[in-house]
């Protein structure tokens, strides 16, 4: 049966207020989903890239002076710790069902260079996140905590706009893959049910919860819906699909947001040493569970000022 649930949500740090869309989920069996007051919960990540080929300075080797083939993408978020001593990056890199396989052999975050800047000549990685994987038809993920070299360098990167992450081939030494990380404007959502009864008598208040992200550089867009697992907040079903709507029931995101087995997972396997991933489950898309070591992000590149506008009504 549909279910149907509204979302309400706040611009983080600025207070309370609703937004001109919804979101409807459909799950195995029948629940109406209402508006209703509840906790929020979850943080925007301090900053984000959304990384392709066309952001690749100098221009992409293999795009021969036309515009590049974005069918390999990526996106960043990166956490600055709250004693300022560590960083959490998580990086997602999606590949279409056609697109050529490509031989990653490293991915970074660099300072010193704007969006329309190459890397400073003899400039390392001051970030190095290991190799990531990249399989045709599917997203992938990984995260790592780091301890940077130089801190403070870091940091000042960023503030002022000159931090990038890139991924790159043996092809492409440069960047197969470029974004620049910057703060992203952020909202913060949650869907809320009709209560219902479990087996054990005990009543359930159905709950979900998402981050919105959106690049201030381009128009672009990434959503982070998880799930509630405790008792407490269980929906009576499997989620099967999370449709984002604007008030008038269109659908302002070109596809629905699918439980399908459409990503995969990478987790740390020693945290002192990047390079070392082990994959440990196959996994829903980008309907998350709340207790999932790695999340997957909907993103949305390029994807239009109207769009995006709509989001944010």
């Amino acid at each position: 049966g549909g279910v149907w649930g509204a979302l309400m949500a706040r611009r983080a740090g600025m207070g309370r207020r609703r937004m001109g869309l919804a979101v409807w989920m459909g799950l195995v069996g029948g629940l109406l989903l209402l508006a209703a007051p509840a906790p929020a919960e979850g943080t925007c990540s301090t900053f984000a890239a959304w990384m392709r080929p066309d952001n690749v300075r100098p221009t992409h080797p293999n795009c021969m002076g036309m515009p590049c083939d974005n069918n390999v993408t990526a996106f960043i978020t990166l956490d600055v710790a709250a004693d300022a001593q560590s960083v959490v990056v998580r990086l997602q890199v999606t590949a279409a069902a056609g697109a050529t396989q490509r031989a990653f052999l490293g991915a970074g975050v660099f300072g010193g260079a704007t969006a329309d800047q190459i890397k400073p000549s003899g400039s390392g990685a001051m970030l190095s996140l290991g190799v990531p994987h990249m399989t045709p038809g599917k997203t992938s993920t990984m995260s790592v905590r780091i301890v940077p070299d130089d801190m403070s360098a870091l940091l000042g990167f960023l503030a002022e706009g000159r931090a990038y992450a890139a991924i790159w081939t043996s092809e492409n030494t440069d960047g197969e893959l470029r974004g620049q990380l910057g703060a992203p404007e952020c909202y913060e959502s949650r869907i809320v049910g009709t209560d219902w009864t479990n087996s054990g008598g005990s009543l359930v208040h159905p709950y979900a919860f998402a981050n919105i992200l959106f690049s201030k550089m381009e128009a672009s867009y990434a959503v982070l819906l998880q799930l509630a697992t405790d008792d407490a907040r269980l929906f009576p079903g499997e989620p099967v699909q999370a449709q984002v709507n604007d008030v008038m029931g269109a659908s302002l995101l070109p596809s629905a947001l699918s439980t399908a087995s459409d990503a995969y997972y990478y987790r740390r396997q020693r945290t002192d040493d990047p390079s070392l991933f082990d994959t440990i489950w196959l996994q829903s898309g980008v309907v998350n569970r709340g207790d999932a070591e790695e999340k997957v992000y909907a993103v949305g590149h390029m994807a239009g000022v109207g769009v995006v506008n709509g989001l944010k009504a």
